[in-house]
């Protein structure tokens, strides 16, 4: 855990733990054994204070779209927080397809960026192609995701009780406040969703949406589109909730609509239709749109190459 964050509630910063650790020691390590015997955290380990940070000077600081909630977290939760993601950071690369790029060791989204890159050219080359590229969106991701699915998920790659456990106690009963200037709002309590901020959060959100990812790479009546010199497909890319599909043509299309449909139902995430958009790699001029899943067709300005508009 890095010097000079910033603390929690409580107003203690994590350089009191590492200068006073051989004598708190013994007390803290009592503390979350009495955790894990009764499956809670005290209070004050369960409530955190959100607070907003601005995405980038580019962009417009009066629209609250362009700031980024962060939640400070006492530093005795965060030490926990970090054991977990340690040992979840020791596995991710094997269990996790290499199609996800974020937040895991050893993976790059430039990687993501250059096959996507590659591909499109090797559509381009064959003009019979009818490939789509299909960007989808999800609004307020890692705030709405479920915890139920987060659960059944590390269950499904083999996590052990123990581990499951202690990710259900840190996202049980869970109460945060807003920071407005100098004041802070009364707690309310979250229900779903992982905090932003948290150094577990990425890791068990990439666990829950990478079941969307392996539902559409098993789908045998998903073709993807071809890869440069090689006989795998190219169904999907993602880093962290920003997913991008490739379909083979209007048969791919229509036939993961209803799979994102019922991942959105299963783990809460909306799709944000503003933001979700499909390109076409091909000379096809018309290509379906959704909106609310129903399908609709939308016109394509083969001149533009430009996104079509909200799904």
């Amino acid at each position: 855990m890095k010097n000079g964050s910033a603390p929690g509630p409580d107003g203690i910063p994590v350089e009191f733990y590492k200068m006073f650790w051989p004598d708190v020691k013994e007390k803290f390590m009592e503390a979350f054994r009495y955790s894990q015997e009764v499956s809670t955290l005290s209070p004050s380990q369960r409530q955190g204070t959100i607070t907003l940070i601005h995405k980038g000077k580019e962009l417009t600081r009066n629209l609250l779209t362009n700031w980024k909630p962060i939640c400070l977290t006492n530093a005795d939760y965060e030490i926990i927080s970090k054991a977990l993601a340690l040992r979840m950071k020791k596995v991710l690369p094997s269990i996790v397809h290499e199609n996800q790029t974020g937040f895991i060791k050893g993976r790059n989204i430039a990687t993501a960026i250059r096959e996507i890159g590659d591909s499109i050219e090797f559509e381009l080359i064959n003009p019979k192609s009818e490939a789509i590229a299909l960007s989808i969106d999800y609004s307020k991701a890692f705030d709405t995701v479920s915890v139920s699915l987060i659960q059944e998920a590390l269950k499904l790659y083999g996590f052990g009780e123990n581990f499951i456990k202690w990710v259900r106690i840190i996202l049980t009963d869970r109460q945060s406040n807003v920071r407005n200037e100098r004041s802070c709002s009364e707690y309310f309590t979250l229900e779903r969703g992982v905090r932003q901020g948290c150094p577990v959060s990425p890791m068990l959100f990439i666990i829950a949406v990478e079941l969307l990812a392996l539902n559409i790479r098993q789908s045998d009546k998903i073709k993807g589109i071809a890869l440069p010199q090689s006989t795998l497909s190219l169904k999907i890319l993602q880093f962290a909730d920003d997913t991008t599909l490739f379909l083979k043509d209007e048969m791919d299309f229509r036939e993961v609509l209803p799979k994102i449909k019922v991942f959105s139902l299963c783990s809460g995430l909306q799709l944000n239709e503003k933001k979700s958009k499909a390109i076409l790699l091909s000379k096809l001029t018309l290509v379906p749109r959704y909106n609310h899943y129903e399908h609709r067709m939308c016109r394509h300005n083969k001149n533009s190459g430009d996104y079509i508009k909200s799904l």
